[in-house]
C-alpha cells in the first residue's frame, strides 16, 4: 500500500462551535465546509491542554499532559517523548511544519523531528512578530496577520521542495483564531451586529488579550449582558 502525503493544520484557538459545519448559524468557514462535505467530521474533541504548548505536545505524542509534563511548569517537551513527526520521518516521510506561534517551534522541543521547520513571522504595526503576545496597538492596522503569507511558503515548499519520490508530512498553524480577536475587513464588517459600532467595539475590554478572557472566566471582570 502506497503511504498518503498527510497534512496537518491547526487553527490555534479555534472553537468548533463557531463553524458553520458544525451547526453555527452564520456562514463562518464556507471552504471547511466543502473539505467536511466530502469527508469526516468528529463529534467528540476534547483539547487535553488549555494552552499551546501542552496541547501541540499531546498532538504529537498522543499523551495527555500528565504524561509528557510540557506545561507552565516545564516549558518544554523532553526528549524521552518520541514525536509523529520523528516516527514519520523513520518511515521515511519528509516532515516539514510552519509555524506562526513561537509556542510551537524547536524551542519548545515540540518540533522536533521536522526535517525542516519554519517560523512565519507576522508583520503588525511595523513590527514582525511570531508570539500574539508580544502584539501592541493591534487595532490600529489590517496587516498581514500569518495566513496567507503562510499558504504561500506551504506551496511554494511544495512546488520547489517536495521530492515527489518519497511521501511528505506537513503540520501548519495558523494564528489568527487567537485573541485578541479583531479580524481585519471584510470579515469584520459582514459579522458586526448592525447595532453596535466599530468605536464600540474597540472599547471591549476581552478584545485586547487573552488574559482579559481568563479574569471573565475566573469572575474578576464582569462583562453587561450587551458586552
Amino acid at each position: 500500500m502506497d503511504r498518503p502525503n498527510i497534512l496537518l493544520i491547526v487553527m490555534d484557538t479555534q472553537r468548533a462551535d463557531n463553524i458553520s459545519c458544525y451547526g453555527y448559524e452564520k456562514r463562518t468557514t464556507p471552504h471547511i465546509d466543502e473539505i467536511a462535505r466530502d469527508g469526516a467530521i468528529f463529534l467528540n474533541n476534547i483539547t487535553p491542554g488549555v494552552w499551546t504548548l501542552p496541547s501541540h505536545a499531546s498532538l504529537f505524542t498522543g499523551r495527555y499532559v500528565s504524561g509528557h509534563g510540557a506545561d507552565a511548569h516545564c516549558e518544554y517537551l523532553m526528549a524521552e517523548f518520541p514525536t509523529m513527526a520523528e516516527m514519520l520521518r523513520k518511515l521515511g516521510y519528509h516532515t516539514v511544519g510552519f509555524s506562526n506561534n513561537g509556542w510551537v517551534s524547536r524551542r519548545t522541543g515540540v518540533a522536533r523531528g521536522f526535517e525542516e521547520f519554519y517560523l512565519i513571522s507576522r508583520r503588525i504595526e511595523g513590527r514582525r512578530v511570531v508570539e500574539w503576545f508580544y502584539v501592541e496597538d493591534y487595532f490600529k492596522g489590517e496587516e498581514d496577520r500569518g495566513s496567507l503569507k503562510t499558504v504561500n511558503a506551504a506551496v511554494a515548499w511544495l512546488d520547489r521542495k517536495w521530492d515527489r519520490d518519497r511521501p511528505f508530512f506537513m503540520f501548519i498553524n495558523f494564528i489568527e483564531p487567537h485573541g485578541p480577536y479583531w479580524p481585519p475587513e471584510p470579515f469584520r464588517s459582514r459579522f458586526l451586529p448592525p447595532s453596535v459600532s466599530e468605536e464600540e467595539l474597540r472599547r471591549l475590554p476581552k478584545l485586547r488579550s487573552g488574559a482579559e478572557c481568563i479574569d471573565v472566566r475566573v469572575g474578576a471582570l464582569k462583562l453587561s449582558k450587551r458586552e
